[in-house]
């Protein structure tokens, strides 16, 4: 047996090496941490104890759980999701809303505004206005971690609603009528108008424009706590005032049977007749029918519409007789016509020379000569009898007509001749009974161009002067003043270089035209027929029998002959085409013209017109006399006879009103 000795010293080197070598593992463990000393040392398990909160093995997470640390599994993050409206009308009473957790788990919800809304299983009831306030929590559990709070915020509104009426009906002439709509909020109302061109609003205010139906819609948009209120509409009649026009004849004579009543409303509606004398005479529509010699009443009515009060009815009175008539009775002729006036001072003798055919013989020795002359005659306003000669008793005295300057002017105006002018354009003569006018210097003058003459018939020598009785050329010299004086309104001057031309001044003084010689109208055809070099060419109007209605003759427009009682600016026009243009304005810039008619209780546009200085075209002596300015025109072609409302709109707004008076 071998024995080996055995060094104590180098047993105990070998052992304290290996102390080292533990130790050095240990202090390396110990830096690797436990969780390689765990990991690897031994299997962590849930439930088992742990050394460091925070450690994590696998699925396991060192946590602290009373006290003391033990492997937990780790526990995932979760998220809330939720969807709700940004507001709502408190007249929903609830809103529903959903919402999640993603990790499945219930959540609690919280009203933070409990005066505002509360809430239960998903569904929020709503008390008052205000912002509701609504708080989410999921406080997690051993798999999950606690969800972030969520808050949420939504808008309560209160309900709105507008309280708004108008009346059912307004007179145009109240002009202003004040908006007083409330909404339940306490908000202040906004108002528009869906008619503008009936009525217009400002803020509180309604603005009444023309009769026709305006519409109001009152709206109020809300605030931070109120909703925007269901707009209301409310409608209201606007009616125009409404007057009655109606001037028949003062007298009618019983042979005329029926006679057509042709009053007019301001509202342009139809009028009623009803007769109060149905003894004297009857009506059928707007036909008067005579019965017997008298005095006939008519009443005229207008019982106004949706959109026109009721006008004021009006009462008229003819004499029916059967000689003497003061009014223009029914036209038998038609078109262009003299109308001649028998006009009898105030303080004048009444010699009956409308009755007793004087002025008839006068009138028939008249156009016997214009047929001689020149081959035409001029219609004379007859009715069933024989000539339509009108009586005037007039309010002037002899010496005032006289020495008078501006008889047409007035002796239109105590005739009312355009008051009610019928559908037939006339030329009014006005034989009147007296010696001389104008102090002895003239037997008759006229306007030149017009629609008016006087002629003096009075016997008897005044001053050396006289104007009836034979003369060298006629009969009786009357019988060459009117034709003369209507010559004149036709717009022929006087001739100034041939004394023996019918248009030269005062033609038959003696000693101007040779006692042999004959006076003519135009001998040469330069003058006034075939030619216009004294004004105007005779024969190219629409004045002669038998071409009154030819369209290709000239016939022109008069402005404002007289005032007419309406007060309304107006023009007496033939129908046909006729340039018609603004009767008192000029404009230095004007950019834009429209013609309108009132038609129906509206106006209607008849078109963008142009401007001119002379708005009426060059027959009219109307004109801008002023450089720069310029006044509206536009071309209108009218085919039936009677009174018409236009206005001018000027750069957009209206300039006048105007009517014109359409006769054949």
């Amino acid at each position: 047996m071998v024995r080996v000795a055995f060094d104590h010293r180098l047993s105990l080197r070998i052992t304290i090496r290996r102390i080292l070598v533990v130790l050095l593992l240990m202090m390396a463990m110990n830096s690797l941490g436990d969780s390689f000393f765990n990991n690897y040392a031994y299997a962590a398990k849930s439930g088992l104890s742990c050394t460091k909160a925070g450690l994590k093995s696998g699925s396991l997470i060192c946590t602290k759980v009373k006290g003391k640390l033990i492997w937990q599994p780790v526990k995932k993050k979760q998220t809330l999701s939720v969807q709700f409206p940004a507001k709502a009308s408190i007249s929903s009473q609830t809103i529903p809303i959903t919402y999640s957790a993603s990790s499945g788990l219930r959540i609690k919800t919280t009203s933070t505004s409990p005066a505002i809304c509360t809430i239960d299983n998903k569904i929020i009831s709503l008390i008052a206005s205000g912002y509701c306030v609504i708080r989410l929590n999921q406080s997690g559990n051993s798999r999950f971690l606690s969800a972030s709070t969520k808050e949420i915020k939504i808008l309560i509104l209160a309900s709105n609603q507008i309280s708004f009426s108008l009346p059912n009906s307004l007179l145009l002439s109240t002009n202003t009528y004040p908006l007083s709509g409330t909404s339940t909020s306490g908000l202040q109302l906004t108002y528009e108008s869906l008619t503008p061109e009936i009525c217009s609003s400002t803020e509180t205010t309604l603005v009444l424009i023309k009769p026709g139906l305006c519409t109001i819609r009152a709206s109020q948009s809300g605030s931070d706590f109120y909703e925007a209120a269901p707009p209301v509409e409310a409608t209201i009649a606007i009616q125009g005032s409404n007057k009655i026009l109606f001037s028949p004849s003062d007298s009618l004579l019983l042979s005329t049977n029926a006679y057509p009543l042709s009053g007019t409303s301001t509202s342009g509606l139809p009028l009623t007749y009803e007769s109060l004398t149905p003894e004297i005479c009857s009506i059928t529509e707007t036909t008067l029918t005579l019965i017997k010699l008298g005095l006939c009443t008519i009443r005229a009515s207008q019982s106004g519409s949706d959109f026109y009060e009721a006008a004021p009815p009006v009462e008229a009175t003819i004499t029916i007789s059967d000689t003497r008539v003061t009014s223009d009775q029914v036209d038998v002729v038609t078109g262009f016509q003299v109308k001649p006036i028998y006009v009898v001072p105030s303080d004048g003798v009444d010699h009956s020379y409308d009755t007793n055919g004087y002025i008839a013989g006068v009138l028939n020795e008249g156009n016997n000569y214009l047929r001689e002359q020149i081959g035409y005659s001029v219609p004379i306003d007859k009715n069933a009898t024989g000539y339509d000669i009108q009586y005037l008793k007039s309010n002037l005295s002899t010496a005032y007509i006289q020495s008078a300057q501006d008889l047409l002017e007035k002796l239109l105006t105590e005739s009312t001749a355009l008051e009610n002018p019928g559908a037939n354009r006339k030329d009014y003569i006005f034989f009147i009974d007296t010696n001389i006018l104008r102090d002895g210097a003239a037997c008759g003058y006229a306007g030149r161009p017009g629609i008016s003459a006087v002629v003096a018939i009075g016997k008897g020598v005044v001053n050396g002067a006289i104007c009836t009785g034979k003369s060298l050329n006629f009969n009786d010299y009357a019988a060459s003043s009117w034709p003369h004086e209507l010559f004149h309104n036709f717009g022929v001057s006087h001739t100034p270089d041939d004394p023996c031309d019918f248009m030269r001044g005062n033609p038959e003084t003696p000693g101007t035209c040779p006692s042999n010689g004959r006076l003519t109208i135009d001998k040469e055809r330069t003058r006034y027929v075939s030619s216009s070099a004294q004004g105007q060419d005779i024969l190219k109007l629409r004045v002669w029998e038998s071409y009154t209605e030819r369209a290709d003759l000239l016939a022109n427009c008069f402005l404002n002959p007289v005032p007419r009682a309406d007060g309304v600016n107006y023009a007496y026009c033939p129908t046909g085409t006729q340039t018609i243009g603004a009767l008192k304005n000029c404009w230095s810039s004007i950019n834009s013209v429209t013609l309108e008619e009132f038609v129906n209780g509206a106006w209607k546009s008849l078109g963008s017109g142009e401007h001119f200085s002379d708005p009426w075209g060059s027959q009219v002596s109307w004109k801008c006399s002023d450089a720069g300015y310029t006044a509206p025109w536009n071309q209108l072609t009218v085919t039936m006879p009677g009174i018409s409302l236009y206005r001018w709109m000027v750069n957009g707004s209206e300039s006048e009103q105007f009517k014109v008076i359409w006769v054949r």
